[in-house]
């Protein structure tokens, strides 16, 4: 069934008024409500705004499809002798990225941290810069994983491309690896699994500073810079130490689809981590300030295993919040969506949005667990003591749990998506809560949000008593595309709600299949 969207902004403009004059206890009024009678009653049909032509239809392969900012925008390979290249090894692949191959298959899974290339290369460490791949671990810092002691971590940049694919039919895994993509177009990189660019962040001083605020390395899966048409699908992502995947300087079209972020739950690298640190507590030959701490002020081993079981950084989108005006054109042009994916136990920066456009939809988050983590932990006698020691050592310890962060203009779009145990959905301002400028505003249109025992939420952003608001107390400004034409220039696949976890449980992720991964129509 095709559906052409109507304009709404009568009902949108009543929505804000009501929000204008609700107060702060009717929002709370609403929530009770809606926990109560089980949320809004919503029609069949799903209405898009902002003039969105959009289509609900049954999956199948056809959703494979490029989607999204990447319609029409990135190429399938025809595979040729003289642009592929067979990978089973690191220095096969740094040889391939460095060869511009269009087309790179993995066959297997790949170490690929900074010690690993720099056995299988023989390289040294200047040689391998020339290459491109850098030595990701800050100097002198703590290792407290067994893993990345051993294989190290490397930064492999991929620059300067017009068109490449990276894949493996097999779903390989590639580990102890970050990407930075630099004045890059037309990237394709499908069917495989990241992880273990994580480790717990400790000390063997007391007095180190923000211990456990995970800012000593800068960690993530990608960063993206200057660059287009950027397109990651059906990857595998585990727990990464900084953030997940961060796009800056004007970067457009980078969209992630039929992803799987699964925190601590990727495989069993975090269970091995947190394992050795309390086998070394129980020892008592533990060198490690902060989770000492921990277990001697009272939580067990299990509670601080679930606690930080979390992602707890997700999407930096736009590289700063200054306003000068040179930065503030460059960040509005930033495009990046997430459709057709599953997270769970995400924390924040779904996304942070420093200007630009962002459309998530066809979603599922599930955060029960670390919602439930939270709650009881903070529920413990114990709790107030155990935060004013962390206060009183300059560390830190987060209880974050919440959605999207939209600033500096950013517009944000929730669409047809679930969201479960996030404490708090929806903040406008997260820098300079008296500036309007710092501001970025939001759109939820057929969204359910449920929170056990507190919400149960189907709706939009404009309805009235919604819960659909944000949690920063400041003017915000009416939600428009940050695009030329102020609307966005895609189809728009839904799935249906009730099929939604299902259909993701089944199709997201790395796939053992025959489908063909060079192509970007199906």
């Amino acid at each position: 069934m095709l559906l052409f969207s109507c304009n709404h902004e009568k009902i949108r403009k009543q929505g804000d008024n009501m929000k204008k004059i609700t107060s702060i206890f009717l929002v709370f009024v609403a929530l009770f409500t809606l926990s109560i009678s089980g949320g809004n009653k919503s029609s069949n049909s799903i209405i898009s705004t902002n003039n969105t032509v959009v289509t609900s239809e049954s999956f199948s392969n056809k959703q494979f499809s490029a989607q999204s900012f990447v319609e029409g925008k990135v190429k399938e390979r025809i595979k040729t002798e003289d642009n592929y290249a067979s990978v089973t090894n690191s220095a096969e692949f740094i040889d391939a990225i460095n060869n511009k191959k269009e087309i790179i298959e993995i066959k297997n899974d790949l170490d690929l941290g900074f010690k690993v290339i720099q056995a299988e290369t023989k390289k040294s460490e200047n040689d391998l810069k020339k290459l491109k791949v850098t030595n990701f671990q800050s100097r002198n810092k703590l290792v407290t994983s067994e893993a990345i002691e051993k294989s190290g971590i490397s930064q492999i940049e991929i620059s300067n491309v017009k068109g490449m694919t990276i894949f493996s039919q097999n779903g390989a895994t590639l580990k102890h690896v970050g990407f930075k993509i630099n004045q890059t177009n037309d990237l394709v990189i499908r069917n495989l699994k990241f992880d273990e660019l994580w480790q717990w962040e400790d000390s063997l001083s007391a007095d180190t500073y923000k211990i456990g605020d995970y800012d000593l390395q800068g960690w993530s899966y990608f960063k993206i810079n200057f660059s287009h048409n950027i397109w990651l699908d059906h990857l595998v992502f585990g727990k990464s130490y900084d953030g997940l995947i961060d796009a800056e300087n004007s970067s457009t079209g980078v969209t992630i689809s039929w992803c799987q972020f699964l925190a601590g739950d990727a495989s069993s690298y975090y269970k091995d981590v947190m394992s050795g640190l309390e086998k070394s507590y129980l020892d008592q030959t533990i060198k490690y300030v902060y989770y000492k701490y921990l277990r001697d002020s009272g939580l067990s081993a299990t509670d601080i295993y679930e606690l930080f079981k979390g992602q707890k950084k997700g999407f930096m989108i736009g590289g700063s919040d200054d306003v000068k005006k040179d930065e503030w054109t460059t960040n509005k042009q930033l495009e990046f969506s997430i459709i057709n994916t599953y997270f769970k136990n995400l924390q924040d920066r779904l996304p942070r949005l420093r200007g630009g456009s962002s459309h998530i939809y066809n979603v599922h988050v599930d955060n029960n667990e670390i919602y439930e983590t939270q709650r009881r932990i903070k529920s413990y006698s114990l709790y107030k003591d155990l935060v004013n020691g962390i206060v009183a050592n300059n560390w830190k310890l987060a209880f974050t749990n919440q959605g999207m962060v939209t600033t500096n203009g950013g517009s944000v779009k929730y669409e047809n998506s679930i969201f479960e145990g996030v404490r708090e959905l929806i903040k406008t301002n997260n820098y300079d809560t008296t500036s309007t400028v710092h501001t970025g505003s939001y759109l939820v249109e057929n969204v359910v949000w449920k929170i056990e025992n507190v919400l149960n939420a189907k709706g939009n952003s404009w309805d009235i008593e919604t819960p659909f608001v944000s949690s920063t107390r400041i003017a915000e400004p009416k939600f428009v595309w940050n695009t030329e034409s102020k609307t966005i220039d895609y189809k728009v696949i839904l799935i249906d709600l009730e099929d939604l976890s299902k259909i993701l449980n089944e199709q997201s992720g790395t796939l053992s299949t025959d489908l063909n991964w060079l192509k970007v129509a199906y």
